[in-house]
């Protein structure tokens, strides 16, 4: 890289801009160039002035690092005043921490807390964690202020991490509530660490989410899949109106159980003379829009499906689910859970298979 890396404690500035692609189509394509390049000119002056060094820039998206907190925040707060004059909203997230300097730049969790934190936040807000609060609050100038907003989960799946608000003289103070995991109904389960390294797994597999009503990751056990379903749950909860949830069917060895399992997991019951199955499918039915649920289980899900039909409607609506049989008993299994997802066939990746392929079917697998 051109210049060093800053070592040590490090504060992260993520920024991008909210709603690119709807302002991209209200200003056409000239006049939505030339707000971009003058949105890169003012954070470039923002971040020089106050000596960061950015890492990576995408589109319109920063990755910047700061040698201490009160720079990025300084830095931070200067760009926003500066768009505020433009057409450009950006969001901007901060977060300090132990900067681990790799070939490609900075790796680790904290990196992926900052990116987390800056998603969570809206066009003109500015987001702090506690680490950056705690080392800036006792030296920000009397034009800036801190606001707490208590504790959120963010949708690298860990602890909630308390979160504070850049106040600037002049400039909004009030947004909307932040875009975390409680503005949607969820029971997705807090994970020790963020998931890193699985970047390429998740792009792939939200795509194809986006085409099917169920996708199934298969891949030997200890791969990880439970952990790359519950993420992507996660990060496609905003589009789910009605909420996420995680059902355990690991230890459910009876098919019969399934869709009981499913219905405690969403709060449903037997009512007007409906059974369990009927019930779950009545209650999907009637919520119209999306709703994803990660299925953790191996062979129940599928034998479900074979005997009891309302199992099979219930199911065909949940947004993923995972399976760790073995390619002997997959195979199987695969057959027998077309009802599942019509109108195609679930299908496992195979070192040929291309992408366009499993696009074809009604529902596809993605795995290592």
């Amino acid at each position: 890289m051109a210049q060093e890396l800053p070592t040590g404690t490090v504060t992260f500035l993520f920024t991008d801009i909210e709603g690119s692609t709807s302002l991209l189509h209200e200003l056409g394509p000239e006049r939505y160039a030339e707000a971009l390049a003058e949105h890169r000119l003012v954070f470039k002056n923002a971040i020089e002035n106050w000596g960061g060094i950015v890492v990576d820039a995408q589109g319109d998206a920063f990755f910047v690092a700061f040698a201490t907190a009160t720079a990025a925040v300084r830095a931070a707060a200067d760009a926003q005043r500066a768009l505020a004059e433009t057409e450009i909203r950006a969001r901007m997230g901060l977060h300090s921490g132990e900067a681990i300097v790799a070939e490609t730049g900075y790796v680790g969790a904290d990196v992926h807390r900052g990116a987390r934190i800056c998603a969570a936040a809206h066009g003109a807000q500015v987001l702090l964690s506690h680490a950056t609060r705690e080392l800036v609050e006792d030296v920000l100038p009397d034009e800036l202020g801190l606001r707490d907003l208590d504790e959120h989960r963010l949708k690298d799946l860990t602890r909630p991490q308390r979160l504070h608000q850049l106040l600037m003289a002049g400039l909004p103070a009030d947004f909307p509530p932040l875009r975390t995991l409680e503005q949607r109904p969820t029971n997705l389960p807090v994970q020790p660490a963020p998931l890193i390294g699985r970047e390429r797994e998740l792009r792939e597999a939200r795509e194809l989410l986006a085409g099917t009503r169920l996708l199934t990751l298969t891949g030997a056990g200890g791969t990880g899949k439970t952990r790359l379903a519950i993420q992507l749950a996660a990060d496609v909860l905003d589009d789910y109106d009605d909420g996420a949830f995680f059902v355990d069917l690991a230890d459910v060895a009876d098919p019969a159980l399934v869709v009981p399992t499913v219905a405690q997991v969403l709060g449903v019951k037997e009512r007007g003379g409906l059974e369990v199955g009927e019930a779950v499918a009545d209650y999907l039915r009637r919520r119209g829009g999306p709703r994803g649920q990660p299925l953790d289980g191996r062979r129940s899900r599928g034998e479900a499906a074979r005997d009891q039909p309302d199992a099979a409607s219930a199911l065909g609506r949940a947004g993923v689910s995972r399976s760790a049989a073995s390619d002997r008993r997959r195979g199987r299994a695969l057959r027998r859970a077309g009802p599942c997802c019509p109108p195609g066939l679930r299908a496992r990746r195979r070192p040929k298979c291309r992408r366009s392929d499993l696009r074809t079917l009604g529902c596809a697998a993605a795995c290592r």
